[in-house]
């Protein structure tokens, strides 16, 4: 990039309010009809790489500045991506069916890889030597994970019975009674803090609030978009952002009040993924059958471009290198 480029892009983030961040941010799209994940330059705003991987990718969590893990639906399998030279690293990690999310612990020692299909079940990867070193069951058709900022707790969304099960990550095993959520729960983030669980009720148009100390239902759900999916919380914890996949549209919830701001964003359709940068500037959106990626402006909640991507966009990461 000349000096002229760097300075007209800087105009535009200026006159569109859009904060500056690191020019080594860097977002990774999976790509499900593709089997390629596309890396997004996120000062240049356009696909500099697509990656191929396995079958079917949909989930993709970072584990370091220079590694992360996309689940391949269809293959059955994980793969490993070294971020530096953007090209898949070692055979495919062989986990449950069809792994769908994924996530990190903290401490980045472990993936743990929900498996949507019979038999039910969670893998447990060793990031050192990318090797399963268990494999916890759960209940019929899990879906979405996360993990609190400690490290000491797995949520995993049950579709099935409408609850979240609990893991115990120093045991490896389920812990407690499922918690009930709402109809047919998908998508879960987890607040900085790590004091509450925002979880997408799919089938009921809401989201649902854990208090993950005592791991009760906080107040009643939050109606949102139809059909919602994805969700992420800002870095500050202030806003969960919500993909709405009939709708075409990302909710904003207020996490002091738990209520709903502003109207809904206009994306692209069918949205399904959602990230949110490091430096909490701007969300990107996988529009899966658009075959783009919408970008939000955070302060301003409105759509600072449509970057085009590969077929049925899903999953969505983002780090700086």
């Amino acid at each position: 990039m000349t000096y002229e480029q760097y300075l007209r892009n800087r105009e535009c983030r200026l006159r569109n309010n859009i904060q500056e961040e690191s020019p080594f941010v860097f977002v990774y799209v999976t790509n499900t009809v593709s089997d390629t994940v596309s890396v997004i330059n996120n000062f240049r705003f356009r696909v500099i790489s697509n990656i191929p991987v396995g079958h079917t990718p949909q989930g993709i969590a970072i584990a370091s500045g220079s590694l992360a893990y996309v689940t391949n639906s269809g293959s059955n399998t994980v793969s490993a991506i070294n971020l530096l030279t953007n090209t898949v690293i070692g055979p495919p990690i062989h986990v449950g069916n069809q792994p769908s999310s994924i996530a990190i612990t903290p401490d980045r020692t472990r993936a743990y890889v929900v498996n949507s299909f019979v038999p039910f079940s969670v893998s447990v990867i060793n990031t050192s030597t990318d090797e399963v070193i268990t494999t916890i069951p759960v209940k019929d058709f899990p879906r979405g994970i996360a993990i609190t900022p400690d490290g000491t707790r797995a949520y995993v969304t049950i579709n099935e019975d409408d609850t979240l099960s609990v893991i115990d990550t120093i045991t490896n095993k389920v812990i407690g009674a499922p918690i009930p959520v709402g109809h047919g729960p998908q998508g879960i983030a987890i607040t900085p803090n790590g004091t509450r669980a925002y979880v997408t009720n799919a089938f009921a148009n809401t989201v649902s609030v854990i208090n993950t100390i005592t791991n009760k239902v906080i107040g009643a759900p939050i109606p949102v978009g139809n059909n919602p999916f994805g969700i992420t919380i800002t870095p500050d914890g202030t806003r969960a952002y919500v993909t709405n996949s009939l709708a075409n549209t990302v909710s904003v919830i207020n996490t002091s009040t738990n209520k709903v701001i502003g109207a809904p964003i206009r994306v692209g359709n069918f949205p399904r993924g959602i990230a949110i940068t490091p430096g909490g500037t701007r969300a990107y959106v996988a529009n899966s059958y658009d075959h783009t990626v919408s970008v939000i402006n955070i302060s301003s909640n409105t759509i600072f471009g449509t970057i085009p991507v590969g077929r049925y966009p899903y999953g969505i990461a983002i780090v700086t290198l």
